[in-house]
């Protein structure tokens, strides 16, 4: 359990994301025993995060946002704590006990997966798109179809992005090239692809190879707003 969480530097950040994903993913991690070799194991072990914002992960391939389960509170006691909330909940042990158990029974019954309501699903597409600023990119600017017919030129994309990040207030690592907002883009829109394509001038005649982006159709360069 990780009782207060809150964000790092950059460095830390990426490697804290590494380790979450090896845990969460059940792959073999190191586990350095004081005064022992070190073993590598998989560790049958979830993690709990308590915090009162979600840490500040970039995850463009979606795997970390597709295991998170996120439960909301959005109740403040600040001003009105309960002070003698212990000892009421001790009067209340054999209640909660008995709920907790009837949830572990629902659980088993659910194959080990946790049902997750309309809430929840909406928490879970708010933390998809904050840990990949490349899909709020491709929400904002691009209109995506999978269809491999459709193919726009990566130096358009990229010169509708710079804009973006401008709007956005992006910088630092959360700031990419062309050729990494190409790999970000592909990581979180399987169907899109980067590739290299003739794309036919407007007299429709067939131009000199290009790479493109392949599935999307149509980028536009900069936003409106509304005076």
């Amino acid at each position: 359990m990780i009782p207060d969480a809150h964000d790092v530097a950059g460095s830390g950040r990426t490697l804290a994301l590494e380790r979450i994903k090896m845990v969460t993913g059940g792959d073999e991690v190191d586990v350095n025993r004081k005064h022992r070799a070190v073993v590598q194991v998989t560790l049958p072990t979830k993690l709990m995060v308590v915090a009162n914002k979600l840490p500040k992960f970039i995850d463009e391939s979606g795997a970390l946002a597709a295991r998170n389960l996120i439960v909301r509170f959005d109740q403040s006691f600040l001003g009105r704590e309960d002070h003698d909330l212990g000892r009421k909940l001790i009067d209340e042990m054999p209640g909660i006990a008995n709920w907790a158990l009837a949830g572990l029974e629902r659980l088993r019954s659910n194959g080990l997966k946790f049902t997750i309501g309309e809430a929840g699903r909406i928490e879970a597409a708010s933390s998809q798109m904050s840990q990949s600023p490349a899909l709020r990119f491709a929400c904002a600017r691009l209109e995506v179809t999978g269809n491999q017919v459709d193919a726009v030129a990566m130096r358009e994309v990229y010169s509708a992005y710079r804009d973006w990040v401008f709007s956005e207030g992006l910088s630092g690592g959360e700031v990419r090239n062309q050729t990494d907002l190409a790999s970000d883009l592909s990581a979180a829109l399987p169907k899109v692809k980067y590739r290299q394509r003739r794309l036919k001038s407007r007299v429709g005649k067939a131009g000199k190879p290009t790479y493109c982006l392949v599935g999307v159709r149509t980028v536009t360069a900069t936003e409106d707003f509304d005076d």
